[in-house]
């Protein structure tokens, strides 16, 4: 269904401004909206676990600065998931991130899956309205 609002029309829009739901093939995955992470991250176990179909590359190991300054080692791939009944490609850095998804659960009450950092969000053309608290998609302009 799509709908005006201020002069954008839009089809599809996330039920909450921290959280989108993804997919890869069937399987649902939560995904935090980060906007202090540049990056994308997914944990190696979670990784491993998705279809073989989603991953369709893999680079090399970089070196990764976590927002608390610890040091760590990430694999970099790119996977094919969908939002808001769109196909898109995400690359992410993959790594043991675990410890971030418990703190996260703990302190919300919501198991993440996947981190989106702002990366993801300027290549999509997704829009953060924080006042309204909703993530868009910019499908078309209004013409005047």
């Amino acid at each position: 269904m799509e709908k005006e609002i201020d002069n954008f029309y839009l089809d599809y829009v996330a039920h909450k401004a921290s959280t989108m739901t993804m997919y890869a093939k069937d399987r649902e995955l939560i995904a935090l909206i980060d906007t202090g992470a540049t990056y994308s991250m997914i944990s190696t176990d979670l990784y491993n676990s998705l279809p073989e179909e989603c991953k369709i590359s893999e680079g090399e190991p970089i070196k990764i600065v976590m927002a608390n300054g610890d040091k760590t080692i990430a694999k970099q791939a790119k996977l094919k998931l969908q939002y808001f009944n769109f196909d898109t490609e995400i690359e992410f850095n993959v790594g043991d991130w675990e410890n971030f998804s418990n703190s996260t659960e703990k302190a919300i009450g919501l198991k993440i899956d996947i981190i989106l950092g702002i990366t993801f969000f300027a290549r999509e053309k997704l829009i953060l309205d924080f006042d309204k608290l909703i993530v868009f998609k910019r499908i078309k302009e209004v013409k005047q």
